[in-house]
């Protein structure tokens, strides 16, 4: 399904509606048969737009959601919810998903650990790359350390049709993609 249609921004809506609006007043005015059937096509335009964004879940907004559930099973510590949305092929800096495994149990056992949150995926930082690779870009924070950063993440369709992290780079949050690529602390 093309992105356009799964994955509707808020204006498209506000623009279907403000034409439904616009043919109900015509039909309303005018009382013809003729107007009622361009109400009747705009209003079923409309129903099918928010049908298709409903039924089928883009690319970003599987991103969206995977990336939210990993952030959520770091602050449960669940090793194995993390990890079911990583990528076999995954790489950050040195570290292979075996390693990002290693680095998670490490991280479970720190007393002042309380996992990680991720908020504003900006519809405006998603890169297609290809037919089954995207990128996604929004703030991460691991609880309780400061600054937050800006995570930018990689996730590709893999053989049975799931959609993976296959790496994220982290940035200074005030320059975003701007200055350079900053990394986890201990890991190189």
């Amino acid at each position: 399904m093309p992105s356009f249609l799964a994955d509707v921004s808020f204006s498209v809506y506000l623009i279907l509606t403000i034409i439904v609006i616009v043919m109900a007043v015509l039909w309303v005015r005018q009382s013809d048969r003729k107007g009622l059937i361009r109400l009747g096509i705009t209003v079923a335009l409309l129903g099918l737009v928010f049908l298709i964004d409903s039924v089928w879940e883009s690319a970003r907004e599987l991103a969206v959601r995977k990336m939210r559930a990993m952030a959520d099973a770091t602050v449960a510590r669940d090793e194995a919810g993390i990890m079911k949305h990583v990528a076999e092929s995954f790489r950050y800096q040195s570290l292979d998903k075996k390693g990002l495994r290693d680095l998670t149990r490490r991280a479970a056992t720190y007393g002042e650990w309380k996992g990680a949150t991720v908020w504003d995926f900006d519809r405006s930082e998603v890169k297609y790359v290809n037919d089954t690779t995207s990128q996604i870009a929004c703030y991460a924070q691991p609880s309780g350390y400061p600054p937050p950063y800006w995570c930018v993440a990689t996730f590709q369709q893999e053989a049975d049709g799931e959609y993976r992290m296959t790496t994220f780079q982290l940035y200074n949050l005030a320059q975003k993609t701007n200055g350079p690529e900053v990394g986890l602390p201990g890991v190189r």
